[in-house]
């Protein structure tokens, strides 16, 4: 974690290898150049991208959160606003639009938001957090949904771009191509997400400014589906990935050591590693057997 994901292609191969297989992959990692990104994301792209299988919950991520909502108290529009460790238990404050502020004691409690609303809420963790928070930042995106009535022509579910490709596109998601539900038959299904320094100038702008940009791009790649697009949706991400510059695995290293085993608030969220689905499992598992060691009956 010492040098830019480019700098290291530029000394160890060359500016090719860097526009058309480093820089793509890291895109595609962090929705940032590779110029802006710690060689680690580029290992880390290199590692998950060769030689294993992806795969995809059959309904869609949101059929993670509908199935564990039959199971638990899940209450939306409402942010915590507070989490104390009151030394034999934990007291969490949140409030629901438009009604009084709530709190729940509870034996332990799991903070996985975003670092600066952990660095807010978490009273008496700032000696771990606030260090972490001060050294790594957020990437911003915008995600436009693309939705036409012809199927592009190409079986690969990314299509990853390089700034020498796309100013603005990171990378182009074929979701037709990753499962068989996530489109009518016979329909495209594309999202195109933006890079980071792009999606920072657009965010403020319009709906069709922001779609008659991105679709230079796509028409440019699937040039079979221009006047076939029936579909299309922004969604403005301004807190997207973890912004993991030069030297900012270290400092995320330095906060996973100074996590205290025996603590009543635990953390399980995307600023402990490159963010992704693979870190929500791990790290929320570690998380409740923390808890259940430390606590458990």
């Amino acid at each position: 974690d010492t040098e830019s994901a480019r700098d290291y292609v530029l000394r160890t191969v060359n500016a090719e290898i860097n526009d058309y297989l480093c820089e793509p992959m890291v895109r595609t990692m962090l929705l940032a150049n590779s110029n802006k990104a710690s060689k680690v994301e580029f290992f880390s792209a290199l590692a998950n991208g060769f030689g294993n299988r992806f795969l995809y919950l059959n309904g869609g991520l949101n059929r993670f959160a509908r199935d564990l909502a039959q199971h638990l108290d899940i209450r939306l529009q409402s942010p915590a606003t507070r989490v104390a460790d009151h030394g034999d238990h934990v007291a969490v404050t949140w409030q629901t639009q438009g009604l009084d502020p709530e709190t729940q004691k509870a034996t332990a409690c799991v903070v996985s938001c975003p670092l600066p609303v952990a660095n807010r809420i978490c009273e008496g963790y700032a000696a771990i957090l606030q260090p972490l928070n001060e050294k790594l930042d957020y990437t911003q995106s915008i995600a436009v949904g693309i939705g036409s009535t012809v199927v592009p022509d190409a079986r690969a579910f990314l299509v990853q771009l390089s700034s020498r490709e796309s100013k603005e596109i990171a990378v182009l998601v074929l979701e037709h191509n990753k499962a068989s539900n996530l489109a009518p038959e016979g329909h495209g299904m594309i999202t195109a997400l933006w890079e980071t320094d792009a999606a920072t100038r657009y965010l403020a702008k319009d709906d069709a400014t922001i779609i008659a940009k991105t679709l230079e791009t796509v028409f440019k790649v699937f040039p079979e589906i221009k006047g076939y697009v029936d579909v299309t949706h922004v969604t403005r991400w301004p807190l997207a990935l973890p912004f993991t510059q030069v030297g900012a695995y270290r400092a995320i290293d330095a906060f996973n050591a100074r996590i205290n085993p025996a603590s009543r608030v635990q953390f399980a969220a995307d600023f402990m590693s490159a963010a992704g689905q693979n870190t929500a499992v791990e790290f929320g598992t570690r998380a409740a057997r923390t808890i259940d060691s430390a606590f458990g009956k």
